[in-house]
């Protein structure tokens, strides 16, 4: 009886050092496969990152086109709004002009016909003075409408125009 539980002890010793060894390998293998494991995810995770910074950048230059595109948009709409209201302006000194022209050249025409010291001369100078204000405010309207450009010449007829047109073939 002894002689066989000696054979079974030393067999379950044997099956014992059998199970530790190959738990040995087992702890191994895991160990191999865990560092494995932990490299791949350390892979991954710098890929992650790289892709997240990307992604960020992009966002963030997508952010900034977008703004610039609004800014952009926004400025388009005050020119063209200065550009409407110009046309308008432009169109409304022209035709004050118009009309003004009577108001401010027949004032002189009719001075000159006047003798100094006639009572209708004081107010055709104020009407003639009040039509010359008018028309500096439509110079005005027509800078705004040109964008603030003025350009006041002056002009003489005699050597412009009419000496050209005497001259000419």
């Amino acid at each position: 009886q002894l002689k066989e539980q000696h054979g079974r002890l030393i067999s379950s010793m044997e099956a014992r050092d059998t199970y530790a060894a190959q738990l040995e390998d087992t702890n191994r293998q895991l160990a191999r496969l865990n560092a494995d494991l932990e490299n791949i995810v350390e892979e991954r995770t710098r890929e992650l990152r790289t892709s997240y910074e990307q992604l960020r950048a992009e966002t963030q230059e997508r952010i900034r086109a977008d703004q610039q595109r609004h800014d952009l948009e926004e400025r388009l709409a005050r020119s063209q709004k200065m550009e409407a209201l110009g046309l308008l302006a432009g169109g409304v000194a022209h035709d004050l002009n118009n009309v003004l022209s009577g108001i401010v050249s027949y004032p002189e025409l009719i001075m000159m016909d006047l003798p100094p010291n006639d009572p209708l001369r004081k107010p055709v100078e104020g009407i003639q003075r009040s039509g010359q204000k008018a028309a500096a405010i439509v110079q005005d309207l027509l800078a705004l409408a040109r964008r603030g450009v003025t350009l006041t010449k002056v002009l003489n007829l005699n050597r412009e125009v009419i000496e050209d047109y005497l001259d000419s073939p």
